[in-house]
């Protein structure tokens, strides 16, 4: 008798990547702050386990307002590149691709003072932050940093991008 899921074993190829089996794993990690990123043995441990894709849960873009939280740094920043650059290769080692969820919080950035958020219109969120309407300027600029983010991630050797915009946009 056949299960339903009996292909979640067999390959698969999206596009020119191709998967081992259909099973994609969350880690766990957290990748908005590299304390949190620091979290590789949750992925490694899926991906040893027969996992074929393993996503990173999340991954602020190159943007100053991207994190939850003002003044946090960019996590794929040069300084921390060579770590993370180790940490794709550990998941690799298994047969496991690995992706990167790229975010950028919108309307949920938690400005302090006379900062302020983003999102689609003017107005005061639910948690009291002011949050600009975007204009052009802001479009290309959010846009860039994600390009940005894509191409680091590209070299840090992620297998596949995620992009999260669901931050009120």
């Amino acid at each position: 008798m056949h299960s339903k899921f009996h292909r979640l074993y067999e390959p698969i190829k999206i596009n020119q990547m191709a998967l081992k089996n259909r099973l994609m794993a969350l880690s766990g990690v957290s990748a908005s702050t590299v304390k949190m990123f620091g979290g590789i043995n949750a992925a490694e441990q899926v991906a040893k386990g027969g996992a074929a894709i393993i996503n990173t849960v999340m991954s602020d873009v190159d943007d100053p307002k991207s994190n939850f939280y003002p003044g946090s740094l960019y996590t794929l920043r040069k300084s921390e590149r060579d770590k993370i650059r180790s940490w794709v290769n550990r998941i690799h080692q298994y047969g496991a691709k690995y992706m990167i969820e790229m975010d950028h919080v919108g309307e949920y950035y938690r400005a302090v003072g006379d900062d302020f958020a983003l999102g689609t219109t003017t107005k005061i969120n639910e948690k009291g932050i002011r949050v600009k309407g975007m204009d052009e300027a802001d479009m290309q600029r959010i846009r860039e940093a994600y390009q940005r983010t894509a191409k680091d991630a590209v070299d840090l050797g992620f297998d596949a991008i995620l992009f999260d915009c669901a931050g009120g946009w």
